[in-house]
């Protein structure tokens, strides 16, 4: 049997849901996921921040400027 067969046949067995929440795994797997989340996240965040600022240069608003009606 090679490789490509033992994989196939892991990846439709239920049971890697079994070992995938055992308690010797989420120990380490919840930390991770929250990790890449959060940075994600950011990244989001300075891509839409980015987006904005360069919207509002060629508009022709000067993005560092503070708003004055305030």
């Amino acid at each position: 049997m090679n490789s490509f067969a033992i994989l196939a046949d892991a990846a439709d067995s239920p049971r890697w849901l079994e070992l995938v929440t055992r308690p010797e795994v989420m120990v380490f797997a919840v930390p991770i996921v929250a990790i890449v989340c959060g940075i994600g996240y950011k990244t989001v965040v300075a891509i839409i921040r980015h987006r904005e600022r360069m919207a509002k240069i060629e508009h022709g608003i000067d993005p560092d400027a503070r708003d004055v009606l305030k």
